[in-house]
């Protein structure tokens, strides 16, 4: 079952989040041998961007459980707008979950320069 977070990001900002992912009992889960991927579309459907462990702008911790999101400001310059999300990650065997959705929100910049 995934867990909803929302994002709020500034326009032209460098993004740079860290999750940890835990079990019921609060533990970090291993994430050894783990990819990931997340996408970000528009409401109707069109795809904006993607993350992924296979172009480095998701690192995983490995023991520690956590999930480090990065994409260059070049990238996050898209419409200031609402947008959707989900963050999948696939076991070495093959196992697909997702463990967050929500609403990543892209706020204008106020300061200039």
């Amino acid at each position: 079952m995934s867990g909803e977070y929302n994002f709020d990001h500034i326009y032209g900002d460098t993004l740079n989040r860290t999750i940890t992912w835990k079990d019921s009992s609060n533990v970090a889960i291993n994430l050894t041998g783990y990819t990931a991927r997340m996408q970000i579309r528009t409401p109707q459907g069109e795809l904006i961007l993607t993350l992924s462990t296979t172009d480095s702008s998701i690192v995983l911790g490995g023991s520690a459980g956590t999930i480090q999101l990065v994409a260059a400001a070049t990238t996050m310059q898209f419409a200031t707008t609402l947008y959707l999300y989900d963050l999948v990650l696939t076991s070495g065997s093959g196992v697909k979950t997702t463990i967050l959705a929500g609403r990543f929100t892209l706020n204008q910049k106020v300061t200039q320069g």
